[in-house]
């Protein structure tokens, strides 16, 4: 059975604040629960719009009216930790098909024009109070931020002497935010636990509030989110954001909403003995209710809006690859538009060849096929796979015990299964070294041109609970007694200095590519792609403040068209797109990403991004860049097929230049700058 069978769901459901897709690669997406209980409206589970523990399908194609039907349900997990329970009836009718609302046609009347804002200078004025408290004023709104650090009594101090430490606050204003740092000084002979937390408070009218990316549209709402670490209050015609904003406050802190209230803080910051440490935030007052505005300002500031290469495929030496003639081996990377194409590295033990595996691997089937790519399609960029976390050679364990991750409970943390163990690559460990080595032997066992690195910052688990190390700013905290219960490690600051001299040894030799956005400020200044995965398109959040790249999703894009789809789902967060599953063939000719590609990004909004080459966009509008740029314009139909049925006029207004697109629900559109 597939999606057409079902009567009750779409494509995808809402699940708090994820979009989750309905049909996954080895079956159907069921939440566990203790019952069959509706998750209730403020819970992280809570679902809109159905029965999230009900399927019912149509199988009257597939229903043998003699007899002999059978039904089998299996979990998808062999060693899955709880049962699947399942009722299971048959009925004789078939229940109303759940549609999704019929495309809305192009519009005819007024559409609204979008081009880059410029600098922004929001106008607001602000003061320092006791205790060093912020107060923000903007128009007819007052924002006091206040700060708090936990004390060992335990209690909360202001900025000031605390007693055991002391915090002094410098503060920077710039025409669109404050920048604020705060040095806590230790004063005592013990590595001190100081918890953190910056609260606003919006007052009446907020409209939206915005943890880690994601709308949070409960009262109460807790997110930790790295890669987006901000918290957003809108109105109608205003807002204020908070923004964590150096490595350790970016890799271990929270963001949350409480009632009326908004907050960044820290509950895992250590200050050792003898030492000061320098945290950071900003605060971003908003003339408009625009969470875009908000993701835009802050991009520019963190200075991300480089070039992006594409389009991107994954490839493998299996079908349909394998069985193609030369003729269709290169319409298949032409008509995906593949600049790049990236190969995986073998198998050993029979899964893939993760860290030392890779020397035992069997790799000629891969290195016979980026040879065949670089024969039949020269200009193509070929890149191979890496991972530093995962290793699967029998004796690594034993090989790098120092180096293994482990859980809370000191077992050895690994990535869904034993049989994918995990280790820390910390500088000028053993294990280190060999990755390094992992890293010199693609580039001598390829005619490769670049490395795409999986899973960058960490991979399945964010701590690293070994009593071996310590990154020298993370604890498990008490949060009653304010006590640290043990030293931990963030994966992200213990390997960042080897993880960042691997990485910029890499762009020095060729093109690099990760998967998942920084951490933390020092890898956000190191300017690589780094796509999202979006088995729920609602993770593009997670790339909105540094490379909003989509990486197609493998687990339900069967056709060409599911991949436009995605596509046109990904521009909803400002974000472009690069192909996933190598089983997805395109049509037989290009699609959206041949004019997606390159892009440098100005400005990004709900449907559409800006690019200094083009624009992109799957909604109608006046698009253009402020000036009278020429352009021309490539509009695709609801299956992602190149169309002239759709005349794009060029308007000018005071002497710059709009193209005025008007499409129908459904259509893309790339605008090229001439």
């Amino acid at each position: 059975m597939d999606l057409e069978h079902v009567r009750n769901r779409l494509k995808t459901f809402s699940m708090g604040v994820a979009e989750i897709g309905v049909r996954r690669s080895t079956g159907w997406f069921v939440m566990y629960s203790p019952n069959f209980d509706m998750p209730h409206a403020f819970s992280p589970y809570a679902v809109r719009g159905i029965n999230p523990f009900e399927f019912r399908f149509d199988v009257s194609s597939l229903w043998k009216t003699g007899g002999g039907n059978v039904v089998e349900v299996n979990h998808s997990q062999p060693k899955a930790p709880a049962d699947l329970v399942v009722d299971l009836g048959v009925s004789e009718t078939l229940s109303r098909k759940l549609m999704p609302p019929p495309r809305k046609p192009a519009p005819t009347g007024p559409i609204p024009t979008f081009a880059p804002h410029g600098p922004a200078k929001p106008g607001f004025t602000w003061r320092q109070t006791d205790g060093g408290a912020i107060e923000v004023k903007l128009g007819e709104r007052t924002w006091p931020i206040r700060s708090q650090f936990s004390t060992r009594q335990p209690g909360w101090a202001a900025v000031g002497d605390a007693g055991d430490f002391v915090v002094q606050r410098t503060i920077e204003a710039h025409d669109d935010r404050l920048h604020v740092t705060d040095r806590i000084t230790n004063k005592t002979n013990d590595d001190l636990p100081v918890m953190v937390r910056h609260i606003a408070e919006l007052g009446e009218g907020v409209k939206q509030v915005y943890i880690g990316g994601k709308e949070a549209r409960t009262p109460k709402y807790r997110g930790e989110e790295p890669s987006h670490p901000a918290a957003i209050g809108l109105y109608d015609n205003a807002g204020l954001g908070l923004v964590n904003e150096d490595d350790v406050m970016r890799a271990t802190g929270q963001m949350w909403r409480e009632g009326t209230a908004i907050g960044v803080g820290n509950r895992r910051l250590v200050v050792r003995k003898g030492t000061t440490v320098a945290i950071e935030f900003s605060i971003y007052p908003l003339e408009v209710g625009d969470h875009f505005a908000f993701l835009n300002r802050v991009r520019h500031n963190w200075g991300v809006n480089f070039t992006l290469p594409g389009s991107f495929t994954f490839i493998a030496p299996r079908p349909p690859l394998t069985t193609y003639s030369d003729e269709q081996f290169v319409a298949y990377f032409d008509n995906k538009s593949a600049a790049i194409a990236c190969g995986g590295v073998g198998k050993h033990r029979g899964i893939s060849a993760h860290g030392t595996g890779y020397f035992h691997a069997n790799k000629q089937a891969e290195i016979d096929l980026i040879a065949r790519i670089k024969k039949l399609r020269p200009g193509t960029k070929t890149q191979v796979y890496f991972h530093s976390f995962i290793s699967v050679s029998e004796d690594d364990a034993k090989r790098f015990t120092s180096d293994i991750l482990r859980r809370p409970d000191g077992s050895h943390g690994d990535y869904s299964s034993p049989k994918h163990p995990i280790f820390v690559p910390r500088e000028g460990s053993v294990f280190a070294k060999v990755q390094d080595e992992l890293i010199a032997a693609r580039w001598n066992d390829y005619a490769i041109d670049g490395i795409y690195w999986d899973e960058l910052a960490y991979s399945a688990h964010r701590f690293d609970y070994s009593d071996l190390h310590w990154d020298g700013y993370t604890a498990d905290i008490d949060s009653k007694t304010h006590r640290i219960r043990r030293k931990i490690s963030s994966v992200a600051l213990a390997a960042q200095s080897w993880h960042k001299n691997a990485v910029e040894g890499i762009m020095k030799r060729g093109l690099l590519i990760g998967n998942g956005a920084p951490h933390t400020r020092t890898f956000t200044q190191l300017h690589f792609p780094r796509f999202i995965e979006t088995g729920s398109i609602s993770n593009l959040t997670r790339g909105q403040l540094y490379t909003p790249i989509a990486l197609g999703d493998h687990l339900t894009e069967r056709n060409a068209t599911d991949a436009y789809q995605n596509m046109l789902k990904a521009l909803n967060f400002g974000g472009v797109y690069y192909w996933y599953y190598y089983r997805v063939e395109p049509h037989d000719e290009p699609t959206l990403t041949e004019h997606m590609f390159p892009i440098t990004y100005i400005e990004m909004g709900p449907g559409f991004v800006i690019g200094k080459e083009r624009i992109v966009t799957n909604r109608s509008g006046l698009f253009g860049w402020n000036d009278d740029s020429d352009f021309e314009a490539y509009v695709y139909d609801e299956k992602g097929k190149l169309t002239d049925k759709v005349t794009v006029a060029e308007k000018v207004i005071d002497g710059k230049t709009y193209a005025e697109l008007r499409i129908a629900e459904g259509y893309g559109a790339a605008i090229v700058r001439k």
